[in-house]
């Protein structure tokens, strides 16, 4: 990766203008608003640049990432775009998404340890209602709330091409957290999630698990889990492994604890019971999981109780 800080931005111009072959990859850090929009305008005329990397420019701001948005919305190669910890507000995102909706050859868009808020999420997640292209979004640490989480778990039920979704750290509580897992129930594609350092309990959590077992194709999913919802995560991965979809928790109960954990499922519980409605119906579907086997036969009263 070529790297270039403040005052060197000036060779990383005549690298860009010139469209040095070996510049496929940019990181530029501690520039100001006034580097910005001379880089900016390099990079309109660049055709070899995929990935940029505007990183650690704590006096960049809006009007920085402004000039360099007016350039992707022109740049017809670059594919990612990394814009953490730029001291980007609301506005910031405001008219980078405005741009994107011009015109988006974006494969990722990293906005992390930035201050977008509930509606510059809100923005990005009207974008991806209708964007086809976006398959990586990184909003971690930008104090996005129920507002942001709300409209982006909407935008999660008609999106068909994001894999990946960080929003980590972001003063979500369960409002939008059950709009997340509404937001999962019709999605295809999502298939990495990151949801700690949040503000959401059990009724979030629940909502969240009992998500992955309807219909999200999720394969990894990043929050504090207890180990009734993790049990849950392994019993709903048995289930849907018969239907070709996969399911791992990033916590995983070993097999060994399985039928210990199991007997903290309460038979007052609504999602445990909507769950064994279908294993009692389909007991074959209950070996698809070693642990549930290894347990049968030592938790059969907790199976009947339900």
């Amino acid at each position: 990766m070529n790297r270039f800080h403040g005052p060197e931005t000036s060779d990383c111009e005549k690298l860009l203008l010139d469209n040095d072959p070996d510049l496929v990859e940019l990181y530029l850090s501690d520039m100001d608003s006034a580097a910005a929009r001379r880089v900016a305008s390099a990079l309109r005329k660049n055709t070899i640049l995929e990935s940029l990397h505007v990183c650690d420019n704590n006096i960049l701001g809006d009007v920085g990432v402004s000039a360099i948005a007016a350039a992707v919305e022109t740049n017809t190669t670059i594919r990612e775009l990394f814009l953490e910890a730029n001291h980007i507000s609301e506005l910031g995102a405001v008219i980078l998404t405005k741009s994107l909706f011009e015109h988006c050859t974006l494969y990722a868009l990293i906005l992390d340890n930035n201050n977008i808020g509930g509606k510059g999420a809100s923005t990005i997640a009207k974008f991806l209602e209708t964007n086809t292209v976006l398959q990586r979004i990184d909003l971690q640490r930008n104090n996005i709330g129920d507002v942001g989480a709300s409209a982006l778990g909407k935008a999660l039920e008609v999106n068909t091409t994001l894999e990946w979704l960080d929003l980590a750290n972001n003063n979500i509580g369960n409002t939008g957290i059950l709009a997340i897992a509404s937001g999962l129930e019709r999605n295809t594609t999502l298939r990495t999630l990151f949801l700690a350092m949040n503000n959401f309990d059990d009724v979030g959590m629940d909502a969240l698990v009992f998500a992955f077992y309807r219909s999200s194709p999720i394969a990894y999913v990043s929050a504090k889990f207890s180990i009734r919802q993790r049990c849950l995560m392994q019993l709903y991965q048995g289930y849907n492994r018969n239907r070709l979809v996969e399911k791992v928790s990033s916590q995983e109960i070993p097999d060994y604890l399985f039928p210990e954990a199991i007997s903290c499922l309460s038979n007052h519980d609504a999602h445990v019971n909507k769950l064994f409605e279908i294993l009692k119906a389909r007991p074959d579907l209950l070996l698809h999981h070693s642990g549930v086997a290894s347990c049968r036969s030592q938790s059969v009263k907790t199976f009947d109780a339900l």
